[in-house]
């Protein structure tokens, strides 16, 4: 795989416990965004069921049906994976994570909370929060943790977020209430992908025909 082909599925990798490059060669842009979904599912709300797939997807079940025979067992493949990575999580509880351990919770807080400050709305100089701080006996586990905007993380510190007020619009609320949402698909004829990144985050749609053509390559 080019170098080019390993930025493009960057954003993908972090959810995925294996080695994310070489399992997923052969997919599609449409492949990658719906293993992506199932994916982030997986780790905030535990293995999918059959009857869930193509909604947790973003997919008609038309849709589906097409795409699979390819994602279906990768997600299988590596569900016991994530399980394990959780229960592994927990054992650091009242404790922080290693780096390499806790770069890749704060990604998948993120990519839960869709990238913006659960407590403000923010989208800048993000952060992941103990939402119970370690210090008073909060763990690392998903449900425990938000996406803060950094103001918001120094101004909360070490409180509880019902002992703080939040200095934004919003009142402090628990970022664990994750949604799939429906999906918006990108108008470009070359991909539904509209929640890669750059099409999630850019109002130009040639960042999303660049992806797709490059998952193509």
């Amino acid at each position: 795989m080019t170098l080019a082909m390993q930025v493009l599925h960057e954003p993908y990798a972090h959810l995925y416990v294996g080695d994310y490059f070489a399992d997923t060669l052969d997919l599609s842009a449409h492949e990658h965004c719906a293993l992506r979904l199932l994916l982030l599912e997986t780790w905030v709300h535990g293995p999918v069921g059959h009857v869930r797939l193509a909604r947790v997807a973003g997919l008609a079940k038309e849709e589906w049906q097409v795409i699979k025979s390819a994602v279906l067992p990768l997600l299988r493949g590596v569900q016991p994976r994530i399980l394990d990575s959780l229960n592994y999580i927990r054992t650091f509880d009242g404790q922080r994570l290693p780096s390499a351990d806790w770069h890749i919770v704060r990604s998948i807080v993120m990519e839960r909370d869709r990238y913006a400050c659960t407590y403000c709305g923010s989208d800048k100089q993000l952060e992941a929060d103990h939402i119970l701080p370690l210090s008073r006996g909060g763990s690392n586990a998903l449900v425990n943790l938000a996406t803060a905007c950094r103001p918001c993380n120094l101004s909360k510190g070490s409180k509880a977020v019902e002992d703080w007020a939040a200095p934004g619009p919003r009142s402090p609320r628990p970022a664990y209430s994750y949604v799939v949402p429906p999906v918006s698909p990108c108008s470009s004829r070359h991909c539904k992908s509209d929640r890669l990144p750059s099409c999630r985050r850019s109002s130009s749609q040639a960042a999303c025909r660049s992806q797709a053509a490059a998952t193509s390559m």
